[in-house]
């Protein structure tokens, strides 16, 4: 599968966290689901027991019969002990699977899909956190599957799927790595013992002013269409950018940093400004000085052209409401521009921020306040209702343990339905699971020990 698949990784700390929070979910009796609204899909959901407490699951067609299939992390083993493994879920008839276990060990981290080889079937990758020695894992497809590990620098903070190269074949894996100033990049094909190529995010005199490289977005700033690379660093506030040379490695345009006035929590890449030039767009908050209050910003930064990859400064500030985090990108009013759209999930309040671009110059971002009904903290896009032809969101929310489906008309306005549940959802997933032709909807219930399938409609076993 070729193109910038985004994957998040799942630590550690965060499965921890849902850990402790599994007694409240389980067993709270009094808890009542929101009232379902949302008539796509066929409810109640399928039920797909998994193992002890997953923590990350990935979703694409392994061995290419045109069926989707799943890979899935587990945090605990059969004793509840903290004890990586994987299965995997060959899907060999409309919701019927075989099961492949892989025992990894060591803490969970994170599962994935990629073309490691080069040749024409996906591999399996897996990431194994460690505060000694963190692995990456991964068994090519074919030979069968013997467990190869490389030894990491650090825990990665996030992991990226790209073609470096631009060459086609062989996927590359990107990753920033947690206690260091340093980007990793695996070049594919992957083998054995392979090292990745490291860029250092520090000055030219080696004092590092901006440490801590975490959450990045990659996209061809340049237009030499290898993948250039834009980090946020939240200890420092500030935006590196980064162009890459076609061999894993990334080498500073005449201007590589920018200073933002805010915290950085998420970053994408789009064309927000109705030009040829891909543009940054960060969510942030908490301004330092006689600025500083708990208001939400997006920071746009616009590409300037012209095979710099450099940007325009200041960057521009727009206010939205409290505690942005996570922002999906896509072109959800189906104009004729090239221009993007995106949304802000407000992980701590009840609403989503949708912001659409107007073609004009300078840029002038309008947003709409959606509605949800408490902390949004995940997303997911795709053909989802029978409305409108326009793209649609799926957001999960913690709460309330509901998903609510933003039905896109096709001109930027949503109508909101809702899918009620007992127990809290994690990691939305996209797919065409049944062969209905119909996007479904994968959900995991990491207290539950099990994924949901949502139907679209559906065939129900």
């Amino acid at each position: 599968m070729r193109g910038q698949v985004i994957i998040w990784l799942a630590l550690v700390g965060a499965a921890l966290a849902l850990a402790a929070c599994a007694p409240t979910d389980a067993g709270d009796t009094g808890f009542k689901p929101q009232t379902t609204t949302n008539s796509d899909f066929t409810l109640p959901a399928v039920e797909f027991p998994v193992g002890n407490f997953p923590v990350s699951m990935a979703v694409a067609d392994y061995d290419v019969d045109t069926r989707v299939d799943i890979a899935v992390m587990h945090m605990l083993d059969a004793a509840n002990a903290i004890h990586a493994n994987i299965v995997l879920y060959t899907q060999t008839a409309p919701l019927v699977f075989s099961e492949t276990p892989f025992d990894l060990g060591s803490n969970p981290g994170q599962v994935g899909f990629a073309n490691l080889d080069g040749n024409a079937t996906l591999d399996l990758w897996a990431i194994i956190n460690s505060d000694k020695d963190p692995e990456l894992w991964f068994c090519l497809n074919p030979p069968a599957c013997t467990g190869e590990r490389i030894i990491l620098a650090g825990n990665p903070k996030q992991v990226r799927i790209a073609d470096l190269d631009g060459l086609g074949g062989a996927d590359d894996l990107v990753m920033t790595i947690t206690g260091t100033d340093e980007i990793h990049a695996f070049m594919g094909p992957l083998a054995a013992g392979a090292t990745p190529v490291i860029t250092q995010t520090v000055e030219a005199d080696g004092i590092t002013v901006i440490n801590g490289p975490g959450s990045f977005a990659l996209g061809d700033f340049n237009g030499d269409t290898k993948p250039d690379i834009a980090v946020s660093h939240l200890l420092s506030k500030i935006v590196s950018v980064w162009l890459g040379d076609g061999s894993g490695g990334f080498t500073r345009p005449a201007t590589f940093k920018y200073t933002l006035d805010y915290t950085p929590a998420d970053i994408a890449v789009g064309n927000f400004t109705a030009d040829a030039d891909l543009d940054i767009v960060l969510s942030a908050s908490g301004a330092t000085g006689a600025d500083s209050d708990e208001q939400g910003r997006v920071v746009l930064l616009t590409g300037v052209g012209g095979g710099t990859g450099t940007f325009a400064e200041p960057a521009i500030n727009i206010t939205v409401g409290k505690e942005p985090r996570n922002i999906i990108v896509g072109d959800f009013d189906t104009d004729t521009s090239t221009m993007d759209e995106f949304f802000l999930l407000h992980s701590q309040h009840s609403s989503v921020s949708f912001i659409n671009q107007p073609a004009i110059t300078p840029p002038l971002l309008e947003g709409t306040g959606i509605a949800v009904t408490d902390k949004p903290f995940a997303a997911v896009t795709g053909t989802l209702a029978s409305g409108a032809a326009g793209l649609d969101l799926a957001v999960l929310e913690s709460e309330k343990r509901a998903i609510s489906i933003l039905d896109g008309d096709g001109a930027g306005g949503f109508t909101r339905t809702v899918i009620g549940l007992e127990h809290s959802t994690r990691f939305p997933v996209v797919a065409d699971l049944d062969g209905t032709g119909l996007n479904d909807l994968i959900v995991m219930q990491p207290t539950e020990d099990r994924l949901l399938f949502l139907l679209n409609p559906g065939l129900v076993p």
